[in-house]
């Protein structure tokens, strides 16, 4: 079996001959990156639902304040729209917390106690929150056996005086225990301390605040190999472009048959091209830890 660098393209082009653990490193160094970029790409995932359904919510509010419609077909329009959005948050929430542990641990197979780490990071938070453990039992419930919005209301007030005086328009979601309840199957220890009503907004934010900053600690737990990785691909791109006149576009390290003749018989091929780890970066930049958002809101307030 041989190794070595080369850009599978028409003509020719240099070939940089690698040992056996030299091209290992570098394959090992592109799924790590590619694992770090999942990561990041579940994130976002997270975080676009929950910013739909923020901006669903601004939005339905603002149709309310120029439309009109009959109460319970107004009210059924919103509840079944933003249904939708709280289970796609639901679903996407799910999808990140039961790749992460693996995801994170495949990306430095060598250490036996990431995937515990991260076990850690989202037990900590679950034992931590009430909203946390609510929105977890609420998408086990809207799996398998309903809708998570029961009750919505449109609280309206009159703020300010005279002539600056505003009319104050919003939009609120709730669970309620007694629905829950009656459903038989939602988790009995979350709804033993569940209130009447569960403002779906707050606790939405709230969790997913939470698994903002799970994503902040999972950063931090694989930046050292991840910056390994990347300087393993960068030094082995610069050492070809020396070779290949400052060029390195469709940059490949394969391993192949030996004594096959042209063209070689190739048994496995990494692209060593960065692009998509540049996403993501873009993407950890983009998606910052954001604790509080239970205490946020947004507001057209003048």
């Amino acid at each position: 079996m041989g190794y070595q660098l080369c850009i599978m393209a028409i003509g020719r082009c240099p070939e940089i001959q690698l040992s056996k653990d030299r091209y290992i490193q570098l394959r090992d160094a592109k799924r790590t990156l590619d694992l770090a970029g999942a990561i990041e790409e579940k994130f976002d995932l997270l975080m676009s639902n929950y910013l739909e359904l923020e901006k669903e919510v601004l939005s339905l509010t603002a149709e309310s304040m120029v439309a009109s419609s009959p109460i319970y077909e107004g009210f059924a329009d919103i509840r079944r729209i933003l249904n939708r959005r709280v289970a796609n948050l639901l679903t996407a929430a799910k999808l990140y917390v039961a790749h992460m542990r693996q995801n994170v641990k495949s990306c430095d197979p060598d250490s036996s106690e990431l995937g515990k780490e991260v076990e850690f990071l989202f037990e900590q938070k679950y034992d931590g929150s009430f909203e946390y453990r609510f929105m977890e039992a609420l998408r086990n419930h809207v799996q398998h056996c309903g809708l998570a919005i029961h009750r919505t209301t449109k609280p309206s007030k009159w703020v300010g005086e005279g002539d600056s005086r505003r009319r104050s328009l919003g939009l609120r979601i709730f669970s309620e225990r007694a629905t829950l309840e009656e459903s038989g199957k939602f988790k009995s220890s979350v709804l033993g301390e569940m209130p009447e009503n569960v403002d779906l907004l707050v606790a939405a934010r709230s969790y997913v605040s939470s698994l903002s900053l799970i994503q902040g600690d999972i950063r931090t737990l694989i930046d050292g190999k991840v910056r390994e990785a990347r300087e393993c691909l960068e030094e082995a791109i610069k050492q070809y472009k020396t070779e290949n006149n400052g060029q390195a576009t469709g940059l490949v390290a394969i391993s192949y048959a030996e004594g096959g003749g042209r063209p070689l018989k190739v048994i496995e091929k990494t692209s060593l091209l960065l692009d998509w780890d540049d996403v993501r970066i873009a993407l950890s930049k983009k998606n910052r830890p954001a604790p509080g958002l239970d205490r946020s809101y947004v507001s057209g307030e003048i």
